[in-house]
């Protein structure tokens, strides 16, 4: 049960913060992003950035500046 809450809790991190950068995206196309976390948030931001940086994210990886 408790993997199940954090999964589903690290998979809204990850929408949450995509839509975030799509959203800023769209607005401002020079911007570039920098994923940050600590504990579960860096989970999300690990898989946020690996799906960012396969090509299959919201923005391509060069607008991808930093993950930490």
């Amino acid at each position: 049960m408790g993997s199940d809450v954090y999964g589903a809790s690290r998979n809204r991190a990850v929408d949450n913060a995509r839509n975030l950068i799509a959203g800023t995206a769209a607005h401002c196309p020079g911007t570039e992003f920098a994923l940050v976390g600590y504990s579960q948030g860096a989970d999300a931001a690990g898989d946020l950035a690996a799906e960012i940086g396969t090509g299959l994210g919201v923005v391509p990886p060069h607008r991808l500046a930093a993950v930490g």
